[in-house]
């Protein structure tokens, strides 16, 4: 009977502990750190569905994160945000899933690098980081250069220039001689790590640097300029795409559809038909799937390093809301902003509003591929 008693004081007290926690975390808008924090305590009451209806609850970042789960299933996302919480809360908060995913699938799911690393590196040549990683470890070990986003950023450029992501190894012994020589009395403040090589090294490092940039056809006096021109050009692939979007929706089964149609110099490269279910987005009707196939667009570019983006839309918010002219009031807009604002860092987009169903070709195979996600 002593024992039937406990029983029963424990069942009531675990329902009571995981109703006042789980009220606890929403009411604290909980993130992964704050997870991590305290997931020891109660993790054996919380199953995962739980966990991610407390973590989506953040009214500030609420489709972000449904968007987060939705990328990478239940299991992956609380994965790796317990793993990581600190850089995947800082991508989240800055909608770079899209680049987070990437990362991680080439990782093979293990893990993820700094932020500004995934945000600033060459998706085309993300192989290629791995491949370097101790050398990149033992560069973000010198304080001076990865205390901040710009010194981060500056520290890639450099590493690129001295071929330390093509694992040349006398390129990263010259770097690192260079940045552990700087002498003390320069102030860690400048903007970034190519200024300070360029304005501390003695005589003897400024011959090594020339030495090691004369294959470049670098001038050292414009170290940054040339680096930057050059990169920019390595990294992108020049021509415009232009990509012909359409929304639909489908009333009964509270589903949007999105169409894309990819062209380059008058050839379609690609089609896209996409279906969404996004609870917070379905309110908005043909105009999510529209909203997304926008999306779908600039991730297709970026992702395969389109310098120039040209969008055909029938809807108008699909510009105005990109680009700050209309208000971003809803979560599926509010979501849509943000995410063309870091999109628009990555490629040139511009837009071009075509007459919805008036005989334009691509419009009209966009109109479909966008119906054919929820009709058929």
């Amino acid at each position: 009977m002593l024992i039937e008693t406990n029983v029963e004081v424990n069942l009531r007290s675990i329902e009571e502990f995981t109703r006042v926690m789980v009220s606890e975390l929403l009411e604290d808008k909980i993130n992964f750190e704050i997870l991590k924090e305290n997931y020891k305590e109660w993790k054996k009451y919380l199953d995962n569905e739980k966990i991610k209806l407390a973590l989506i609850k953040n009214p500030r970042i609420n489709n972000i994160m449904l968007k987060y789960f939705e990328e990478f299933g239940l299991e992956k996302a609380i994965k790796l945000g317990l793993k990581n919480p600190k850089v995947v809360m800082s991508m989240i908060n800055n909608a770079d899933i899209y680049d987070m995913k990437i990362w991680y699938e080439k990782t093979g799911e293990t893990f993820i690098p700094n932020r500004i690393v995934m945000k600033e590196f060459p998706k085309k040549d993300i192989d290629k980081f791995l491949l370097s990683g101790k050398s990149w470890s033992i560069l973000m070990r010198l304080e001076s250069y990865s205390t901040s986003p710009e010194k981060i950023k500056s520290l890639i450029k450099a590493s690129y220039l001295f071929g330390v992501f093509d694992q040349d190894k006398t390129g990263f012994d010259n770097l690192y001689h260079i940045l552990t020589n700087i002498p003390k009395k320069i102030s860690i403040d400048y903007e970034n790590v190519l200024e300070e090589v360029k304005k501390s090294i003695n005589n003897e490092n400024r011959k090594l640097l020339e030495d090691s940039l004369k294959e470049e056809n670098i001038d050292i006096k414009n170290t940054k300029n040339q680096y930057m021109d050059k990169n920019d050009e390595k990294n992108h692939i020049f021509g415009t795409i232009e990509a012909y979007i359409d929304g639909s929706y489908e009333h009964a089964s509270k589903t949007y559809g999105s169409g894309v149609v990819i062209l380059q110099d008058g050839k379609i490269l690609d089609t896209i038909s996409n279906t969404g279910k996004n609870p917070n987005y379905v309110s908005m009707r043909n105009v999510a799937g529209e909203i997304e196939a926008s999306i779908l667009a600039m991730k297709y570019c970026i992702d395969r390093g389109y310098r120039d983006l040209l969008i055909y839309y029938d809807y108008e918010g699909i510009e105005k809301w990109c680009t700050g002219e209309w208000k971003a009031n809803k979560e599926g807009t509010i979501y849509y902003r943000q995410f063309c604002i870091e999109a628009m860092k990555k490629t040139n987009i511009s837009f071009k509003k075509v007459k919805a169903h008036s005989g334009d070709k691509y419009n009209d195979m966009a109109d479909k591929l966008a119906k054919q996600a929820v009709f058929i």
